[in-house]
């Protein structure tokens, strides 16, 4: 597969994906108004229940900006699988760089005070 068909492919496959989750905002927007409508009494939730409701959520959130994210990353030309924080410290101190120097912070102090 190309990198241009892989990318249809997944374009194709976030929004499917999105059809599916408004489906289910739906859903609970119609389940919500039935149970109020016929008052019907939900017990309170467990914690754990809570805790997933809490992670759906947020998956939810995160998926919906991944393309407007994608497409950011594409603009500013950036590219590739992160690599993740200790990496890049390793490369940084590779470079000779010292984190006890404090080289970057100092220059970004030095771009604020010209």
């Amino acid at each position: 597969m190309e990198a241009t068909e892989i990318n249809i492919f997944v374009k194709r496959l976030n929004q499917k994906l999105e059809h599916v989750e408004q489906e289910v905002v739906d859903i609970r927007r119609e389940l919500k108004q039935l149970r109020e409508s016929v008052k019907i009494e939900v017990l309170p939730q467990t914690a754990e229940e809570k805790h997933v409701n809490r992670l759906e959520r947020m998956r939810l959130k995160k998926e919906k900006l991944r393309p407007i994210v994608d497409e950011v990353f594409k603009k500013m030309g950036i590219h590739g699988e992160p690599i993740g924080a200790e990496n890049v410290q390793k490369m940084i101190a590779a470079c000779g760089i010292k984190p006890e120097d404090n080289e970057f912070s100092r220059g970004i102090i030095e771009m604020r005070e010209e």
